[in-house]
Formats: structure tokens, sequence, C-alpha cells
């Protein structure tokens, strides 16, 4: 059987968010191994002590970079990078299901050529010149989706083709005038290697994992309740009831749980 291990990278209040997604997936039953790459330990994960290099922290960058420096040598089949601020309502059906043969999984989120897009920019980049970009760096889907970045998983015999990809892509896009967020070459990543985009994008997979970025969850814990979840670009709402939320607006229990759990 494959072996996965979550991992996330935090120093400061991040150490004591990281500490209570841990927590939260050990309540639900996961018994997957977590690492934390950080400043100092984190109970109940594993450790490697990481060096924050300010270059590399500007867009997360830091994600991509800790793959090859620090976990390309590890005894994992896959690596599942998780945001610090994820939290486990229920235990997830096994997520390499998502995989699909492909060796890399992220949750692509909204058609960018889609013409009822109520928002027209990704990251101060119109839609219509991130599709072009990806298109002439050899995405031939007939969609194009951007990402959140906060859940993906990557087959770890795949890291140093995944560096190369995307420093490939973010380096084509320096020239074309713009400098992007870890996301961006994420997706591009994505979509250029999997065979069937559309068996990555949330909606297929809202079963594990959704994002609230738009405050379902303001400085309270995610309950296991559906929740509405905004389409990014379309500006819609439907219900999501995932089993791990990605709380980006619930940092403040978070860390009050690492703190003085």
């Amino acid at each position: 059987m494959a072996k996965v291990c979550f991992w996330t990278a935090t120093n400061g209040d991040y150490n004591y968010m990281a500490k209570a997604m841990v927590l939260s997936a050990r309540k639900v039953g996961m018994t997957d191994d977590f690492l934390v790459l950080s400043d100092k330990e984190v109970s109940g994960a594993k450790f490697i002590k990481a060096e924050w290099i300010p270059d590399e922290r500007w867009g997360c960058w830091f994600k991509f970079r800790y793959l090859k420096r620090y976990l390309a040598g590890l005894d994992y089949d896959y690596l599942a990078w998780l945001d610090a601020e994820n939290y486990f309502v229920r235990k997830p059906r096994n997520v390499l299901s998502m995989m699909h043969g492909s060796p890399l999984h992220s949750f692509l989120e909204c058609d960018l050529t889609c013409p009822s897009n109520k928002r027209t920019d990704w990251w101060d980049c119109p839609n219509w010149k991130v599709v072009q970009m990806y298109r002439n760096m050899g995405v031939a889907s007939r969609r194009i989706f951007n990402v959140n970045g906060g859940f993906f998983i990557i087959k770890r015999s795949f890291i140093d083709e995944f560096v190369r990809i995307t420093d490939e892509f973010y380096q084509y896009c320096l020239k074309a005038g713009y400098r992007f967020v870890d996301e961006v070459p994420l997706a591009y990543a994505t979509q250029l290697v999997c065979g069937d985009s559309e068996m990555h994008v949330g909606d297929v997979n809202q079963d594990v994992w959704a994002c609230d970025w738009t405050n379902a969850y303001v400085n309270r814990l995610p309950d296991g309740q559906p929740w509405l979840a905004e389409h990014y670009m379309l500006g819609v709402k439907q219900a999501v009831n995932p089993a791990i939320v990605h709380a980006m607006r619930c940092k403040e229990p978070l860390i009050e749980i690492g703190k003085h759990t």
C-alpha cells in the first residue's frame, strides 16, 4: 500500500495552528504521519528543523523549495501539503483516490475561460492572459482552472520534475511581466501532467476538502455541518460539507487550541 505523509511548514503562531490541525486529525481517527518543518517541534507531529529563507517566503514558494530540500529523500510514496489552518471534522476517504494516476493533485477551482465569470483576473493578471500563458506552455485541456494552494498531493518521485516545471513557468511569466505566487504555477503543473483535469476540480472532491475564504467560520471552529462556499470566479454559492476545512478565517481559535491543549 502506498505510504502518504501530510506535511506543513510553520513558525510563530502557525506552530500552534499546526498543532491544532494535527490534534483534529487524530481526533477523527487519522493514523497517517504528520510532519512539520519549523523552527521548533510541534506536539503530535514528526519534526524537521527548517531554515526560513526570506526570498522563499514571498508568495509561499517555500512549499516547493522545501519539497526538494527536505522531503525528496524521505521514505514516503506521496506527500500531502496542508496549510496550517486546515481542520479535520471527520476522517476523509483515502486522499490518494484523488490522484487518478497523476503524479500531482491539487484542488482546481474555477474555469478561467467561462464568459460569465464575475471576477476577470487572478492574482492581478487577466484571466484570458493566464489561459494564454498556460496554453503557450503546453496545457491542452478545453477548460483552464485556477487553484487554491492550501492542499496538494505530490508523488515523491515526481518532486524534481515538479520543481523544474514550476520554475520554468515562473521564469516564463516573469518575462511576460508577471511575478506570481505559488498557486499559479501549481495549477499550471497540475493541468500539464494530469490525464484529465476535470477529475481534480474541487467540485468533484469537495467531500474531502473545501476552502472557507468568505468567512463561514469566523473565529469559531468548523463543526462538521454544511456551510455555503462561494465560487471564486462566478460568485455563486453552494452548500459543502468537507472532511477537511481550510479554515482561513479561524486562526485565533486554532491558535488557542494549540496553546492550551
